[in-house]
C-alpha cells in the first residue's frame, strides 16, 4: 500500500497531525500455547492412553437407550 495515499487518509479527518510522531507498534510474542510447546511427549501419551480407555470401555457398554441432546 502506497504511504502517501495513507497520510492523506489520515489528514483528512486530522489536517493539523504531525505524522512524526506516530511510531509503528510493536507486534507481541506469541503465547506458548500457540507454539505447541506446553504439551510434553509423554504428557500427549497419557492423554491418548485416557481416550482410548474411555472409548473402549464405552464399546463395551455397548449403545445407550437414550440420548440426551441439550
Amino acid at each position: 500500500m502506497d504511504g502517501d495515499n495513507i497520510d492523506g487518509a489520515i489528514r483528512i479527518f486530522n489536517p493539523d497531525i504531525d505524522l512524526t510522531d506516530i511510531r509503528p507498534r510493536t507486534v507481541p510474542r506469541s503465547h506458548v500455547a500457540f507454539l505447541g510447546g506446553s504439551r510434553t511427549d509423554r504428557r500427549r501419551a497419557t492423554e491418548v492412553d485416557v481416550a482410548v480407555q474411555a472409548l473402549n470401555r464405552m464399546l463395551e457398554l455397548g449403545r445407550p437407550i437414550s440420548v440426551r441432546v441439550a
